[in-house]
């Protein structure tokens, strides 16, 4: 979701340029077009803990995996964060996965690729 398509009543606002703060969603999205940029919000935490369960399952039965995070719009300015994202997700499933390759930005998405970890003799 990015600016009008926000369904929230409350938006946090960080950046530069910004007062850091929790602000109604009318201020925030006025405060956004008086700087000319976008609304974005960030991957929610139950969002990232449902993906990685369902990726700690693909590495369990042994398929590979190919995580990505998509970058809409202006976004794109936030690609240290993708890969910071992606980075986190490969140490949690370390016990299960081994990266492949490392976050590498291909148009406006980010992908990593991970393979299951071989079971141990």
């Amino acid at each position: 979701m990015i600016n009008d398509k926000i369904r929230v009543r409350e938006l946090r606002l960080v950046g530069d340029n910004v007062e850091p703060g929790i602000f109604p969603i009318d201020k925030a999205r006025q405060i956004a077009k008086e700087q000319e940029l976008d609304l974005v919000p960030q991957t929610d935490e139950h969002d990232y803990d449902f993906k990685k369960k369902h990726a700690e399952k693909f590495l369990e039965e042994g398929s590979k995996l190919k995580t990505y995070v998509f970058f809409k719009g202006r976004s794109i300015i936030f690609k240290d964060q993708g890969e910071i994202l992606l980075l986190k997700l490969a140490q949690e499933l370390e016990h299960v996965g081994k990266v492949d390759q490392l976050p590498k930005l291909e148009g406006k998405r980010m992908i990593m690729m991970m393979s299951p970890k071989k079971p141990a003799k």
